[in-house]
This record gives structure tokens, sequence and C-alpha cells, in this order.
């Protein structure tokens, strides 16, 4: 989508630069990144669902490599920490063949949970440190997808969301993300959201509010630049992003500010102060965003 409009509006005409906000220990800098590319249900590999693929693991790494270089770039003592949606699929794999004790032959199946944000975070972690390291990596759940709220019994409803989305939407799933971002999903589709532990997408952009909020509690007053990686999903980072879109709107009486699609590996960076300013920065941004976590609390 144009961003042309979308990245002139800064609140202010002189604010600091990119440079500066990555640099600047007074903020601590979140890189929010949508997970690498991974084999869906509709790929029909039910052992793979949920998990990177071949081509998801090269452009993986490529986009660590690139995220480690601006990392290095930065002058002084960091702390770095990495934190991933827990968000999975769910997925079988047969194992191999067994006879039991009687001479029947059987083959077992094993439930694997395939974490496309777990292994996309992984790639970055062994760009970043050289080597994985059991417990270096925090799950936080408000950088989950769509359904990362659910439960076991509300799951049971899910393929019945899932096909209802079929029939309204088929193959176009631009459409979908658009007008679930929007809120303007067709009305049945809307209410199976909720029985199905869905989220709706200002939901989801609160989500993100609130893991800015603990960022800002977390501040640390050691003079360390501290950056964060949060691995996450399309559907998140969209939502978020509409979110400043509707803060643009109002402040400028302006129809005209829509956001970009969040491909695969793509994302953007949020710069948090200690007093709850923020500054957002991005590729498709001509210059940083100033915003406040306070005034983009939305009351249900």
């Amino acid at each position: 989508m144009n961003m042309e409009s979308f990245s002139q509006m800064s609140p202010e005409s002189k604010i600091e630069t990119v440079s500066e906000l990555w640099a600047n220990p007074d903020y601590v800098t979140v890189s929010f990144r949508r997970h690498s590319v991974y084999t869906g249900p509709v790929d029909k590999i039910p052992s793979r669902t949920g998990a990177l693929n071949h081509g998801g693991i090269d452009k993986g790494r490529e986009s660590a490599k690139k995220w480690k270089e601006q990392v290095d770039k930065i002058p002084g003592e960091k702390r770095l920490i990495m934190r991933q949606s827990p968000s999975y699929f769910i997925a079988t794999r047969a194992q191999s063949e067994k006879e039991n004790d009687d001479g029947t032959k059987v083959i077992p199946e094993r439930t694997i949970l395939p974490q496309r944000t777990a292994q996309t975070a992984s790639l970055y972690e062994k760009e970043v440190f050289g080597k994985l390291e059991p417990g270096r990596r925090q799950f936080d759940d408000l950088l989950g997808d769509f359904f990362e709220h659910t439960t076991p019994e509300k799951s049971k409803l899910i393929p019945a969301f899932m096909k209802l989305r079929a029939q309204h939407y088929g193959g176009k799933m631009p459409q979908f993300w658009k007008d679930y971002n929007e809120g303007e999903l067709p009305e049945d589709l809307r209410m199976a959201l909720p029985p199905a532990g869905g989220s709706e997408s200002k939901e989801l952009a609160q989500n993100v509010r609130q893991f800015l909020v603990g960022v800002k509690n977390g501040f640390k007053k050691d003079g360390k630049k501290e950056i964060e990686l949060a691995l996450s999903h399309g559907e998140t980072e969209e939502a978020f992003l509409e979110l400043l879109s509707e803060k643009l709107r109002a402040r400028t009486k302006k129809e005209n500010f829509e956001i970009p699609d969040m491909d695969y590996n793509q994302g953007f960076d949020v710069h948090v102060g200690k007093n709850g300013t923020i500054f957002v920065t991005a590729d498709f941004l001509k210059t940083p965003l100033k915003f406040t976590i306070e005034e983009l609390k939305v009351n249900k």
C-alpha cells in the first residue's frame, strides 16, 4: 500500500532522527518483526504445519543478519532481550511402524506443536549470540496471533470459523486481513470469532500497547542501551499500525492513512521512553512518529 501520506505525518517538525533514537539509552528500542514463511494448513503437510519451510529459514536468516548489523552499529554497552509469541499449530507426525505383541502392526502418531515465531526467533538468537541457549528467549502472549487466547474448549470451533471465512473470502486472504484490521468483517464471521476464542483487531492493538507498558515499567537506569526483539505476527503488527493510523486521522482530520501489509520478516521499531513517550520508526516511514502510550489506550 502507498504509505506516502502516513509517512509524512510526523506530529512535530523537528524530532530525533532514527539513528539518534537507536543510540539513545534513554529509550528502549523494541523491534517488532513478523515470523518467517511457514508451512500452512493449505499446504496439506500435517507433520510440518506451523513450521518454517526451507525458504522461510533462508529468509529468516537474512532478516536476522540485517537486524544484527543494525544492532552492531549502536555504540556503548547494550542489553539485548529476545521475546517471542508462543503461538503454535497442532500437527501430527507418523512415527516408524511398530509391531504389537499379538503381531499386529501399528503406526503411532505423536502430536507436535510447531511454533513459527519460536523458530524464527531461534534464527535471530543464533545470528546475534552465535549459539542457542536455553531460557534466553522469553515467551509473551501479548505478542500472540488472533487465536492466541483461545481455550481447548473454544478452539473446537476454530474449524467452523475457518470454513465460514472460506465461504466469504475463498483464497482472498489480503482482503480478509484488511477487513479484519478495519473492523469490516461480515457480521456472521465477526460473530463467530469470539466463541472460537479469537481476538478482534482492536484487542490485538491493545495487547501491543500493554506490551509497551511493560517495557516502560521495566526501564533500567544503568546507562546501557536496551534493545528488544519482539517476534510476532502480521495481524498483530497491522492491528497496532491501524491504531496509530486512527490516531493520526483524529489529529489531522484526514481519512487517507493506509497501513502497509506486514509481509513475512517485516516490521517496525518502537523506541520507548521512560516517561511513556514513544517514537515509531520503519523503512516505510520517512520520519519518526511520536505518540504517548497513554493516548493509545482505548477503553472497552
